[in-house]
């Protein structure tokens, strides 16, 4: 006799269909305010308040992950194999805007994670990365504004939410001045740094120019022959807080007058080495 319940090829796509339905409801629920008490903006925007995303968060199972960046709300159920709980990346689906934590995922324990008021410049073009990944991103969508730290009760941006933006919009203003400095000295020829991997080890440029460390968006940290001087003036004119990462750095142990900087010796990394073990 069969069992009074087998499960075919059929049987089983029409349940993964039903789970998907499920989910696809509930987020639509959400998305168009098919549920009790949904706030929306003048402009007809999802509002979302705290209780409402640890609402959700607490969910189990969790049908729909929602995470908040700078107060802006997006669904990143796709992404459950990051987001969900026991996940790597759980705390940023948690049921708050954890923003401050795309500069450093050690303060999930912290409270306060929406707060960017003090922040570099090199932390605002990195948590603005983040902004960006999840606005552009093919499968997570924007399902809202979170009503809080960087959007108030009527969806109009607070006083937060543009510092930070203006803090981007500075971040790019110095990202554009390390990338002239950059082109520059790359068309000029003598941008290139000069390494020696073998003892002595050293990286050095054509004098006057100096060899720093560049971190630019897209190109990564790399190391760049310039006027030290120079870039350090146009910086500081254009910079309207500390630059953080994006301020171009002397090697360890050089300055900004050194055109040869003498690296760590591989023999004396080796002995440090061994004496630690």
């Amino acid at each position: 006799m069969a069992p009074p319940y087998e499960f075919t090829p059929l049987t089983t796509s029409l349940a993964v269909l039903i789970a998907l339905g499920l989910g696809a409801s509930h987020f639509w629920r959400w998305q168009s305010g098919h549920t009790n008490g949904a706030l929306h903006s003048p402009s007809g925007v999802r509002l979302f308040t705290t209780a409402d995303l640890q609402r959700v968060a607490d969910e189990r199972p969790q049908t729909l992950l929602l995470l908040s960046v700078v107060g802006k709300v997006y669904n990143v159920t796709a992404g459950r194999g990051y987001y969900a709980a026991g996940e790597g990346y759980e705390g940023f689906a948690e049921g708050r805007d954890a923003s401050r934590a795309f500069v450093d995922t050690s303060l999930f324990e912290k409270e306060g994670l929406d707060d960017l008021a003090n922040l570099t410049l090199g932390e605002c073009k990195g948590v603005e990365h983040w902004m960006n990944f999840y606005a552009d991103h093919e499968k997570y969508t924007f399902a809202g504004l979170h009503i809080g730290n960087f959007y108030d009760s009527s969806g109009e941006p607070t006083s937060a939410r543009l510092d930070f933006e203006q803090c981007a919009k500075n971040a790019n203003e110095v990202v554009e001045v390390l990338k002239g400095y950059s082109a520059k000295a790359e068309l000029s020829g003598q941008g290139k740094c000069t390494w020696q991997h073998q003892d002595p080890k050293f990286v050095e440029c054509t004098p006057p120019l100096v060899p720093l460390k560049f971190e630019v968006p897209d190109r990564g940290l790399h190391c760049t022959c310039v006027d030290g001087h120079s870039i350090k003036a146009s910086i500081a004119a254009t910079a309207k807080r500390p630059a953080g990462s994006l301020e171009p750095r002397p090697y360890d142990g050089c300055t900004i007058e050194q055109s040869r900087c003498m690296l760590p010796s591989l023999k004396k990394k080796n002995a440090e080495a061994s004496s630690t073990q």
